[in-house]
């Protein structure tokens, strides 16, 4: 998966103009085939250096590969990597792709009616009402949870 700068004329007045693809890849036989995703636009807002590690990032959240962040990747292409990854998705509901990975998917919770130290209660906990959420790819918890949290003791 790789992004390609295409140079295309506008129809009516013949003036040339930029549009940016997010292209896909894959051999088909004997011969290597690349289908266009998705169009990102003629206003990419991204040095074209980052282009190579936004195109790897999009294609880990449509796998479902949940990798360590990458502190050379701005914040601004870890937002549009998971924009561009939930359009893909919403485009094509039939993709053969495992789109389990969209970490910060939006869901919406309400706010704790009380602050945690009006409570007494300590900083990590919060209220949410289930019924408000909306989760493009909802998934349970497992193993790899456990793997994430470390060497902290585990009660059951």
């Amino acid at each position: 998966m790789f992004i390609r700068r295409t140079q295309t004329r506008n129809r009516l007045s013949g003036e040339p103009y930029v549009t940016h693809r997010l292209v896909h890849s894959a051999r088909v036989g004997h011969v290597i085939k690349q289908s266009t995703l998705l169009n990102l636009g003629s206003h990419l807002d991204l040095p074209q250096a980052h282009w190579p590690a936004l195109a790897k990032r999009i294609d880990e959240l449509l796998h479902g590969q949940c990798s360590m962040p990458d502190a050379s990747l701005p914040e601004q292409a870890q937002v549009l990597a998971q924009r561009f990854a939930a359009q893909i998705i919403a485009r094509t509901p039939n993709l053969d792709l495992p789109c389990t990975a969209l970490p910060d998917a939006p869901a919406a919770a309400l706010p704790a009616s009380k602050s945690p130290t009006e409570t007494g209660a300590v900083d990590r906990y919060q209220e949410v009402d289930l019924e408000s959420l909306e989760l493009v790819n909802p998934r349970s918890v497992g193993v790899g949870a456990r793997c994430a949290v470390g060497d902290a003791p585990m009660r059951l």
